[in-house]
């Protein structure tokens, strides 16, 4: 609902003017209003599991706490809105198709066994880390700015938190994912999913 709420707000706000270009279309007016919810999203996520990742050690088997229940809700919310909106607005394509059910039952399975959210969190910020500047990249594309200062720092930074997010830290998550016995065999394989 926090996400629709949002959403609506966006759409309202007279945004046109930052749209420049060729005659922006409405799918393109509509996808930057859609950016801009996954952009918070990205950064909130981002911070709220940067947080975990940094002051919780946690181990295999360990039960899920209220912090982690609450941001993987956090998160699935936002993967049901952004599917509903994406079908309703006419945005949805077949990669977000197979990606946001995925993510929503991905982050599910911990919910419903009360087990490996700290994993789950772990996953999230790997994958969350370098959402805020690929967001960047596509709105500076959207409204016109593609060749500019600040589009090259988000693709520079994009490529950079990417390559942390999937290989120096992400490897060794991974790792963890894949001995830990009670992690159930779906979040193993989506879990091998995020180095792509």
């Amino acid at each position: 609902m926090l996400w629709g709420i949002l959403y609506l707000i966006i759409k309202i706000l007279p945004l046109d003017g930052i749209m420049t270009g060729k005659n922006p279309t409405q799918e393109q007016n509509l996808d930057l209003r859609n950016r801009l919810v996954s952009f918070i999203h990205g950064l909130m996520a981002f911070l709220f599991t940067g947080y975990a990742f940094i002051t919780q050690r946690t181990e295999c088997g360990e039960l899920n706490n209220t912090y982690q229940r609450n941001v993987i809700i956090f998160s699935m919310s936002y993967f049901t809105y952004d599917l509903i909106c994406m079908h309703f607005e006419g945005l949805l394509d077949k990669a977000m198709l197979i990606h946001h059910p995925l993510c929503m039952f991905g982050l599910f399975l911990p919910m419903y066994e009360n087990i490996s959210g700290n994993f789950c969190m772990m996953a999230i910020f790997i994958s969350e880390i370098s959402n805020p500047p690929m967001t960047m990249r596509h709105l500076f594309r959207l409204t016109g700015r593609r060749y500019t200062k600040g589009y090259e720092v988000a693709e520079i930074s994009f490529i950079c938190l990417f390559i942390y997010g999937r290989l120096i830290a992400g490897l060794p998550i991974i790792y963890q994912t894949l001995i830990c016995s009670s992690n159930h065999i779906f979040l193993k394989i989506t879990c091998i999913g995020l180095t792509t």
